[in-house]
């Protein structure tokens, strides 16, 4: 971190002058000139992280093959158990000989004697897959109502995620470019989801310890509009507590349009990384582009196989 010291003040300042000196960013110059900071500094700490010999020793492959003893003695000696559609026995020999093992050959000989299966999770004693969806959760999430609750406002941006009353959930889907410097009234792009214990591919936790699982499909007919005012002077969307409609959570009033069913009050429930949001993002367009072709079917058969 010292690469980001005192002698790079000017150049800093600089930037913020060139922001202030453009009536479009005026209103938010130092926000944007801390988040360009936070992004030098943030990235200069997962280079490091990257190069770590203490991290590395701690996450290698020696040290791995090694933790089923250790943690099997520090847990009360709980089995292993593997979870999927069934559940069955993992001894902590056969963990071990699959953290430890060389040749493709090895790791494939130690997966077979163990049955070790698709879509399974490893735990102990029967507990419930819940430190899975925290890993997953924390893996995707850049802030939620679980570590955020004390924040009283937020501005709206791709990645948010909003909740109305009828379990249906909205990820803001807006470029980044077009979610600043707005003027009086502004249309954001959401894609819709819902709340769905069963079926779901986005996980956030919620202010209790549990989750919001959601069901998101990355389809064009699951987009939709909502129209919000801007604050004079903000440039941005801004979402508070005890907003014109008296909530303990922050939430967002999108207008109201004539004939289109608007949800009155979207809690918001936490925010995605930037890098998931454009990823569903990309899948939908993917999906706008396909081209379908009128084509023999032997042909079209056969070129599956391809």
């Amino acid at each position: 971190l010292t690469k980001y010291n005192n002698k790079l003040d000017t150049a800093y300042v600089s930037h913020i002058l060139n922001l202030i000196k453009s009536k479009e960013s005026r209103a938010y110059a130092y926000e944007n000139a801390h988040d360009y900071a936070v992004d030098l500094i943030s990235e200069e700490i997962r280079s490091i992280l990257q190069i770590s010999e203490n991290l590395k020793k701690s996450l290698s492959k020696n040290s791995l093959s090694h933790w089923p003893i250790f943690h099997y003695a520090e847990n009360g000696c709980k089995n292993f158990l593997l979870t999927g559609k069934k559940q069955k026995d993992l001894s902590v020999e056969h963990l071990r000989n699959i953290l430890s093992a060389d040749s493709l050959e090895e790791i494939q000989h130690a997966i077979e004697h163990a049955s070790l299966g698709k879509k399974e999770y490893l735990s102990q004693d029967g507990e419930e897959d819940k430190k899975l969806m925290q890993l997953c959760s924390l893996e995707i999430t850049r802030r939620s109502l679980r570590y955020h609750s004390h924040i009283d406002n937020v501005s709206l941006k791709q990645g948010t995620l909003l909740l109305d009353a009828y379990n249906f959930v909205y990820l803001c889907i807006q470029p980044l470019c077009d979610s600043v410097r707005l003027h009086e009234k502004a249309d954001f792009l959401f894609l819709r989801g819902t709340l769905d214990d069963n079926n779901y591919n986005l996980l956030i936790e919620d202010e209790y310890g549990g989750f919001y699982k959601i069901k998101m499909p990355a389809k064009a007919s699951n987009i939709i509009s909502f129209s919000f005012g801007v604050e004079n002077g903000n440039g941005v969307i801004i979402g508070k507590k005890n907003n014109l409609v008296n909530t303990d959570y922050i939430s967002f009033v999108p207008l109201l349009v004539e004939k289109i069913s608007t949800p009155k009050v979207l809690k918001w429930i936490g925010e995605i990384k930037t890098t998931y949001a454009q990823k569903i993002t990309t899948d939908i367009v993917a999906n706008l582009s396909r081209i379908g072709l009128d084509q023999h079917e032997w042909l079209r058969i056969k070129s599956k196989d391809i």
